[in-house]
């Protein structure tokens, strides 16, 4: 009997030293007897076996075996199939299993089963074979465990970006002996395996496209589009004679695993595929209208098969989602079976409803948990907006996706995604306007993305053209009998009015809008409503009793529904309105809170406001050096929300500290810069002056003279908001201890995730990133995750601030 049959290795495995030594160590145990490598086909499970085997030779000196199981039809030729490779006769009266038992006792044999995953069955054949020899033990390959008692599972994981690169690197010099990496195409690879997931053999195949295409080549027939459609599938191929044919395309291996799926799993792994990140088994259920333990059945097999991935991360619920090259094979598959329209129509569906519902979620007690869960439902929920607004206007898809728009404002404004709000507002807004429909549906439609448009200009410090699409809105509202959506329109308009002076006005309106929650009895309108009348009647009519009365009532709704965004914002009103009454204790004490809530809960816009008024309060005790730590904390956490009101604050903050600090050259800076911006501002926004502040002007022209002063004063008003931010962060602050070279948390990120950081910190979205970096939206949200894990913050927003804060990069609001 041939001691081995297996080949000698002729490629050295690139990334898998880790878990050679694992699954080597596990071997040598006395108690391991079977152990099988699971994963997805092409991951490298046969490979990786071979060498570990060939490493063990010395430890099995009876002798290594490799049984190739692929070509078996029937789980019962398992034993002949074993005795045929160690050259084993059988006698006629004897069972093969007999046989093997009596050749094999006593002696240390190792067998590798590859491909154990289409004759299942034929587990019970193996326990057999170990319960009858102790010394014998056994590596599987399958994409799935056998659930043997004895088993010892080894699930393998796809390859680093880092030792992709590598592999790709080591199999296009095979076929091409010149190929090297560039700046260039290391990105353009880079790219490459993480679009590919690490998938090593799919990695392989692209590499061996290196004889035709550049990798930027490849990269760009990958780019991405609304429904992946074999973009990877048919590229990837070879004729390789030393691979086996399920193995010579990335089509063909997955159709090899999903052709031994029962019907119902190949139908549930098709619609899973829509969702391009992750998804609940309560979500697929309700999709699919099936009940959800038979979803959880369905879900555990495929997951158990490697053709889905599960997490508990970031979430109390398990969640799955799968590699892209198996989304995009299902996706064919639905082409194939017709099942588009009917996969789009549901997924709408589920959304819009599930929009409607976390919205009012916001609105209650839950609010907390609603957040949760929209972070991680948002990639979903984009992907709903792009289905609705590609297809025709007012097709019952399109409007769909515009009720799902409108049910995702008060997230985006709670979370400061005005860059996301903005995009899809605007896109909404030109198909309205391309278009003149009178149904209901339409209409509504059109009402609600007329009051998105106004609250994005809004944000934006365009006040006329709030108004003018709130007022739009309102009218389209009364005319539908919407009476909910009325109330809203007169509080946004009222906000509108005060912003252009129109104070009279804006009180009626306001009292129209809170008496319309009332009757409706809608806390969370109430609450909004007070908020904001108690702002009007501090900033506006300066009436500090109404102004508390106001403040008082809305903290009163927001604990009775416990909403901590209104909790952070009602007291951030109180501790302004105590703070001019000279209340310290009681003002020190709401803005704390606001802080506290602020930061806990990553309201980034309502935190900076609070830091804002934190900052004047630690200034008037002198306290410069915590007030300058606020500052940069706050000026950098508010970077990106595109409201010139906070950094004109921020900027006037910063020359009180430099003229507190008696740096009177870039006090004068800054005091131009401050000056500039007020003067752009299109609207009627009172800033005040800091107290004293014609009396600073005096000193700090009389100690740099009028000249000096002149022309610093200048310099600021010439500088755009961006080069004043990095300004006052680089020149004018106490340096963060941590300098950028040596910060360790920043040697945590790939040179891929920094790129994205700097992306982050200029404000982009999810699909910005993907569209700059050319990549799938899936892709992106994946790096923005690994950055905010890596540098332990808890939204992109508090990526952005880190990346300004520690000086990654150059502050940069213009838009």
């Amino acid at each position: 009997m041939k001691k081995t049959n297996i080949p000698a290795q002729q490629i050295n495995l690139i990334g898998r030293e880790k878990d050679a030594r694992a699954l080597r160590a596990l071997l040598v145990r006395d108690e391991t007897s079977l152990l099988t490598i699971t994963g997805l086909g092409g991951i490298g499970k046969t490979s990786l076996a071979t060498q570990v085997a060939g490493s063990l030779q010395k430890e099995f000196p009876d002798g290594i075996y490799f049984i190739n199981l692929v070509p078996l039809t029937n789980s019962e030729n398992i034993s002949t199939e074993i005795a045929h490779t160690l050259h084993i006769q059988s006698e006629s009266k004897t069972s093969v299993l007999e046989s093997l038992e009596t050749a094999l006792l006593k002696k240390k044999i190792l067998l590798i089963l590859d491909n154990f995953e289409h004759i299942m069955d034929g587990a019970s054949q193996v326990n057999e074979l170990l319960q009858a020899l102790p010394q014998l033990k056994i590596i599987i390959t399958s994409r799935e465990a056998l659930l043997l008692r004895a088993e010892q599972v080894y699930p393998l994981a796809p390859l680093t970006t880092d030792h992709a690169i590598k592999l790709f690197a080591q199999r296009a010099r095979s076929v091409n002996p010149n190929f090297s990496l560039s700046k260039e195409e290391s990105k353009a690879v880079a790219e490459l395996c993480e679009r590919l997931d690490g998938l090593p053999l799919a990695v392989e195949l692209a590499a061996l496209r290196t004889r035709l295409f550049t990798p930027q080549t490849l990269l760009d027939r990958l780019k991405p589009d609304l429904e992946p459609a074999s973009r990877m599938l048919d590229l990837f191929s070879t004729r390789r004679r030393d691979l086996p044919e399920r193995q010579q395309s990335l089509r063909k291996m997955i159709a090899w695993s999903y052709g031994l799926l029962e019907k119902n799993e190949q139908h549930t792994l098709r619609w899973a595929s829509v969702f391009p990140t992750s998804f609940t088994t309560q979500t697929l259920a309700k999709l699919m209208s099936i009940p959800e333990a038979q979803a959880i059945e369905f879900l555990i097999s495929l997951a158990d098969k490697n053709l889905l991935k599960s997490s508990l991360e970031n979430s109390d619920d398990t969640r799955f989602s799968m590699l892209e090259s198996i989304r995009e094979f299902a996706w064919d598959e639905i082409r194939a079976k017709d099942e588009l329209a009917e996969i789009k129509k549901a997924y709408l569906g589920f959304y819009k409803a599930w929009a409607q519902e976390a919205e009012e979620g916001l609105r209650g007690a839950e609010q907390v948990n609603w957040l949760i869960q929209f972070d991680l439902e948002y990639p979903n929920l984009t992907l709903a907006l792009e289905i609705g607004f590609t297809a025709p206007v007012n097709s019952e898809l399109w409007i769909k996706g515009c009720h799902i728009l409108a049910h995702i404002e008060q997230y985006w404004i709670i979370r400061s995604y005005f860059n996301e709000m903005i995009q899809y507002s605007n896109r909404a807004l030109a198909q309205i306007e391309e278009n003149d429909f009178s149904d209901k549906d339409f209409l509504t439609a059109k009402a609600n993305i007329y009051s998105l448009v106004g609250t994005c200009s809004w944000v934006r410090s365009n006040v006329e053209a709030a108004l003018e699409k709130h007022q739009q809105s309102l009218a389209l509202y009364k005319e539908l009998g919407i009476e909910k959506k009325v109330a809203f329109a007169l509080n946004n308009i009222a906000v509108n009015l005060e912003s252009t002076g129109k104070a009279a006005q804006a009180i009626k309106s306001f009292q129209q809008s809170l008496a319309l929650f009332e009757q409706q009895n809608d806390l969370w309108g109430q609450t909004q409503v007070s908020f904001n009348m108690s702002n009007h009647y501090m900033l506006v009519s300066q009436e500090e009793e109404k102004a508390l009365f106001f403040a008082k009532q809305a903290f009163e709704c927001a604990e009775k529904i416990n909403a901590p965004f209104f909790l952070a914002a009602s007291s951030y009103s109180m501790a302004e309105i105590f703070f001019k009454k000279g209340a310290e204790q009681e003002a020190e004490k709401n803005i704390q809170r606001a802080v506290k809530f602020s930061r806990e809960y990553q309201f980034a816009q309502l935190l900076g406001w609070s830091l804002e008024a934190l900052i004047r309060h630690e200034i008037s005790k002198g306290n410069i050096s915590l007030a300058s730590k606020y500052v940069r904390e706050g000026l950098s956490l508010t970077h990106g929300l595109q409201q010139t009101v906070i950094f004109i604050r921020y900027f006037q903050l910063s020359a009180r500290l430099m003229y507190a600090t008696e740096k009177y050259a870039k006090a004068a800076q800054l005091i131009g810069a401050m000056d500039a911006l007020k003067e752009a501002l299109d609207n009627t926004y009172n800033i005040p002056d800091w107290p004293g502040y014609d009396d600073a002007i005096l000193s700090i022209r009389a100690r740099l003279g009028k000249k000096a002063y002149d022309e610093k004063r200048a310099i600021g008003e010439k500088q755009t908001q961006a080069e004043i931010i990095a300004f006052i962060l680089d020149k004018c602050l106490p340096k963060d201890n941590q300098k950028t070279e040596s910060n360790p948390t920043l040697g945590l990120l790939t040179a891929r995730e920094k790129n994205v950081l700097l992306l982050l910190a200029e404000g982009k979205s999810n699909a910005q990133i993907a569209d700059a970096l050319t990549v799938v939206v899936k892709t992106a949200e994946k790096h923005v995750g690994n950055v905010l894990s890596k540098l332990q913050v808890q939204n992109r927003t508090e990526a952005a601030a880190w990346a300004i804060e520690h000086g990654v990069v150059k502050p940069d609001i213009e838009k």
